[in-house]
């Protein structure tokens, strides 16, 4: 990596000196003292050292990273998707009491609380009419 003329060295973390692995030194990450040592960016160590060491030593794992982001996504997908098939089996019971208005449709389709939505299909279920449903849910017609 090209230098700025009249720099001799850089501290980086896990690159040239500062934190870096050093093989000759057992593997084990360094915490600065060396560029310190040598006036690299001496004073900004010397006061930030507890940062310095803790960014030094943190390692990103992105793959663990993407890991638990894809396993949140699941489990939201998944919710959502429960949520959905609820709502439809909804409108599926409704639908055999007579027609669905396209504004209750639409309400029910954007529920996506499922305790709610399994309470609202026991109410479609149990219910003669759509009036019937309406009344036990308290979903009136605006």
């Amino acid at each position: 990596m090209p230098v700025a003329a009249g720099v001799q060295r850089i501290c980086v973390p896990d690159q040239e000196i500062c934190g870096r692995r050093d093989r000759d030194r057992g593997g084990r990450r360094q915490d600065g003292n060396e560029c310190i040592a040598e006036g690299i960016l001496a004073d900004f160590l010397r006061s930030q050292r507890a940062e310095v060491v803790a960014v030094s030593i943190f390692e990103y794992n992105e793959e663990e990273e993407l890991k638990k982001l894809g396993r949140a996504e699941y489990g939201k997908g998944k919710m959502d998707g429960r949520a959905e098939g609820k709502a439809e089996s909804v409108l599926l019971a409704l639908e055999m009491k007579g027609s669905v208005s396209g504004q209750l449709r639409t309400h029910i389709l954007a529920e996506t609380d499922v305790p709610v939505l399994e309470e609202w299909l026991k109410a479609a279920i149990e219910a003669d009419t759509i009036r019937d449903f309406r009344d036990k849910t308290g979903l009136k017609e605006s």
